[in-house]
């Protein structure tokens, strides 16, 4: 009986560590050269992670490059970026988790 107990309680909390949503990772900060962008995240990133590079004033469109799962890090070409301000958001499954401003 006890070995049967402990097997529910085993299954019990793996179950519960299954639902509970993976914590999110936001930006912990963006260094660029003038030929990349280099975004650097808090913790590895989620499944579903994506991230938008876009003109601070608004006058450049929007550019999405997806995340791998587990990154640490994602490295953005910026050879055709003209010198500006920009920021950058990281985006986990529709939701901004964290948003970093930077100079090319």
């Amino acid at each position: 009986m006890k070995t049967k107990r402990n097997f529910v309680c085993c299954v019990a909390a793996l179950l519960a560590a299954a639902i509970e949503p993976a914590e999110s990772s936001t930006i912990k900060s963006v260094l660029s050269d003038p030929s990349s962008v280099n975004v650097i995240f808090e913790g590895p990133a989620n499944g579903g992670t994506t991230l938008r590079l876009a003109s601070a004033t608004g006058n450049a469109p929007v550019t999405e490059y997806s995340v791998e799962a587990g990154s640490t890090a994602c490295n953005i070409p910026a050879d055709n970026l003209p010198s500006g301000v920009y920021q950058v958001t990281m985006v986990e499954n529709g939701v901004v988790v964290g948003t970093k401003k930077f100079t090319k």
